[in-house]
């Protein structure tokens, strides 16, 4: 049994073949516990089952990333790439992209090369890196999933920080930040340049007793020339009362910003 095809203006994504048994699977298991299956019939590596099935329905099911492009070779950073899901994704819809993708974490990059690697996409370029104001060596608290983030309080390992606004020095066709908590640093140093970007998508956190600088980043894009469309990814009915959280983390947002 298939799950149902995925479809992306006339091409069909073929992560359809994910078998129903697989994604039992993956429902059926403990967290941060390695598992593997096959998506488009070859060899997927995840590490955590339940993010690997919240990035999976994003990514394939609601495809919050599709977007058009009329370029031949559209330029994309998915800064945030995890285990692969988003950049095969990306390099489906766009075989001829010029793609970069980001990721710290140590454990999590090789996982992201070993999926990508069956593939043999070109113009795929990997950076084991965090996406930062500076190029700077970093601490990094490590999930085990998709929340790994850099933490000044925290700290399992150091990573190598890489300045996005120097990165910024083309046309690109779309930049998806998903950066754990640091996205507004990051607006923050690179706005001016924010102006080569054609697309951009945020996932916005917010985290308990922590300012919130939402207000700010919609600041930023707007002046940047971005319209943005908010879709809420947490949900409380009496927020007055209880906010419901993901550990520490009481508000996520994904913001579509577009020209």
């Amino acid at each position: 049994m298939f799950l149902k095809a995925e479809r992306i203006g006339n091409f069909v994504l073929l992560s359809k073949q994910i078998f129903f048994i697989d994604r039992l699977k993956v429902l059926l298991q403990k967290r941060f516990v390695e598992g593997k299956l096959k998506l488009n019939g070859k060899k997927f590596v995840y590490t955590d089952s339940s993010s690997f099935m919240a990035i999976y329905t994003e990514v394939f099911q609601k495809q919050i990333y599709n977007y058009q492009s009329n370029k031949s070779k559209p330029v994309i950073y998915d800064c945030g790439a995890n285990i692969g899901l988003s950049v095969i994704y990306f390099k489906i819809k766009f075989p001829n992209a010029e793609l970069h993708a980001f990721e710290p974490d140590p454990m999590i990059f090789n996982i992201l090369k070993s999926n990508l690697a069956p593939y043999n996409f070109s113009d795929l370029i990997l950076h084991e890196n965090a996406v930062w104001k500076s190029n700077e060596e970093l601490s990094f608290l490590a999930q085990g999933g998709s929340s790994g983030k850099i933490s000044k309080e925290e700290s399992t390992f150091k990573v190598k920080g890489i300045r996005l606004k120097e990165w910024l020095n083309q046309e690109i066709d779309f930049l998806k930040m998903d950066i754990e908590g640091v996205e507004f640093e990051v607006l923050k140093d690179c706005k001016d340049e924010l102006k080569m970007v054609r697309n951009l998508f945020i996932e916005y956190h917010a985290f308990e007793n922590e300012e919130q600088y939402l207000d700010e980043i919609l600041s930023i894009v707007k002046v940047a020339g971005f319209k943005y469309f908010i879709q809420h990814e947490t949900s409380s009915n009496s927020p007055f009362i209880k906010i419901n959280k993901i550990g520490n983390m009481n508000l996520q947002l994904n913001l579509f910003c577009y020209r």
